[in-house]
């Protein structure tokens, strides 16, 4: 009896059914979503792959869809703002089988700070030659054999930059922290004049012989012009594009070498009265040691050498933790590829007192004394057979200089210095005042923005007129509301003994919620 009333109701609703809802489309397949990315990428030039590569054009196939079945594989340039061989050279996993490099680029490279192009023909080249005697591109070997050639031509004279010298392409600039030529001006400009005020007394470039060693795209050498018309001076860096470039434009005056990554360089023993070193020892980490007695080597006995390296504020500014917490040297990112800025290496005061001061003397350390930033150590070789200096001058003396402050993660900020720069560094640095009306200029940043500063010196307060700006997010740490400042007081007001070693103008600022952050720089008293 169920079964029967079951059957009878089956038959009314197959009687009664709904009509039927029509399937829907189907989608497009990965092949069609992976095409029309790449169309929308701007970086597959559809005209540009029918003009090269006319097979394509008669088979009737579509550009895209030719280029992700076959011709990646085949090594055809997608377009002319993407070089597959730079890209496969410098990113290596894009070369594995069965990985289309663009997509790879669009997906992954992009995001990561990869760039789609080389410089020149040369460096894509060198790329990804050495990524394919490496073994590390499983169709290297073919694609080494269907190279036919490759062209090294002397560049064109390049156009100048605002200091009248010749402009770097912007990529090479871009490759050593400069996103623009006034920034790189302002950099390599400051660091000179740094330099300059860290030589011995009376040292004079005529006849001697100077090395920028790692020089990168020559932000620093270029302002040297003048000083190598009377001296032999060199830059070497391991970067090809860099030397090459830096060669065609800028020698003379000067002479370029390119270095391998090995820790040897290629001159003579005791030839050298000048080298420099700025910024390279913050990514070179295992085999420093062996190339700081390379420098050595070269350095005549008494010749100067300058490091510097990041300290405080870079640590704080990069790693968002107290300074503190390294008690030596501290390796970041220790497999940062070098297209992306390769590992960071901060070190302390204290262990480069140990450990450069056993290969060289050491006159002084300067933590963030280099542009606000970095530290700076000002060393020299020692005379052959001399005995290290006594205890107490061998490690070389730690100068205080700059804005100091403790690590906040919610406020941080700093004063700008004001010195003499035709001074040495050691008698000119942090804030120097006229007798009569002065000013401090600087900035603060914190979460809820500061409403209140006070200053003072060596713990006596000193009455300011205050100005500032409104409150705006900071250009590289938006969460904190950012003000300028100026300061302004008359010198009448300072203690007594203002202007000496001891003296420290602090800066506190003070938020709504009440928290406090006080920027320290030493004061010193001028003539006028």
């Amino acid at each position: 009896m169920v079964g029967t009333r079951l059957k009878r109701a089956l038959r009314g609703a197959a009687g009664h059914s709904e009509p039927a809802v029509p399937a829907a489309p189907p989608g497009p397949t990965a092949q069609e979503r992976d095409a029309a990315e790449l169309r929308a990428s701007g970086l597959f030039d559809a005209g540009f792959y029918l003009a090269r590569y006319p097979d394509v054009a008669a088979s009737g196939m579509d550009p895209a869809v030719h280029y992700l079945s076959v011709g990646a594989a085949e090594g055809r340039d997608p377009g002319p703002d993407f070089d597959w061989q730079w890209y496969i050279g410098e990113c290596t996993e894009a070369g594995m089988a069965g990985v289309n490099p663009l997509l790879h680029y669009l997906r992954v490279g992009r995001a990561s700070g990869r760039s789609p192009k080389a410089i020149d023909a040369g460096q894509a080249f060198d790329s990804f030659a050495v990524a394919s005697r490496a073994g590390l591109l499983p169709f290297s070997v073919g694609h080494r054999y269907a190279v036919s050639r490759v062209d090294f031509p002397l560049g064109p004279a390049a156009p100048p930059a605002p200091d009248g010298r010749p402009a770097p392409p912007q990529p090479l600039s871009a490759r050593i922290g400069s996103p623009d030529l006034d920034h790189m001006a302002v950099v390599g400009r400051g660091v000179h004049d740094t330099l300059l005020r860290c030589l011995p007394e009376g040292f004079d470039f005529a006849g001697k012989r100077c090395l920028d060693y790692g020089c990168g795209i020559g932000r620093v050498i270029r302002y040297f012009t003048e000083e190598a018309r009377r001296c032999e001076f060199w830059g070497c860096d391991i970067d090809g594009p860099s030397i090459r470039w830096l060669t065609e434009q800028l020698s003379p005056p000067f002479r370029f070498y390119r270095i391998s990554p090995a820790p040897s360089l290629p001159f003579e023993d005791n030839s050298f009265d000048l080298v420099y070193a700025v910024g390279v020892f913050s990514q070179v980490y295992d085999d420093w040691h062996q190339l700081a007695v390379e420098l050595r080597r070269i350095l005549k006995p008494g010749g100067t050498f300058i490091l510097t390296f990041p300290g405080q504020n870079s640590y704080e500014d990069q790693l968002a933790e107290p300074f503190a917490a390294n008690r030596g040297m501290v390796l970041a990112n220790p497999f940062n590829p070098w297209s992306m800025g390769g590992p960071m290496l901060f070190l302390t005061p204290e262990w480069v007192q140990r450990y450069w001061g056993a290969i060289f003397d050491i006159d002084f350390i300067a933590p963030n004394g280099f542009l606000d930033y970095d530290t700076l150590a000002v060393m020299r070789k020692p005379v052959p057979g001399a005995p290290m200096r006594a205890d107490g001058q061998a490690a070389g003396r730690i100068v205080e200089v700059g804005t100091r402050q403790d690590f906040h993660p919610d406020a941080f900020g700093m004063i700008e210095q004001r010195f003499d720069p035709s001074k040495p560094y050691l008698d000119s640095y942090g804030l120097e005042v006229a007798p009569g009306a002065a000013e401090v200029r600087g900035f603060i940043a914190m979460r809820r923005g500061a409403e209140r500063i006070e200053a003072s010196v060596d713990g006596h307060p000193l009455p300011v007129a205050l100005e500032w700006s409104a409150p705006a997010p900071h250009p590289k740490r938006a969460e904190l509301l950012s003000r300028s400042f100026v300061l302004r007081f008359d010198t009448g007001d300072l203690p007594a003994d203002s202007g000496t070693a001891r003296a420290c103008l602090d800066v506190t600022a003070e938020d709504a919620a009440g928290l406090r952050h006080r920027l320290s720089i030493p004061l010193r008293a001028s003539a006028g």
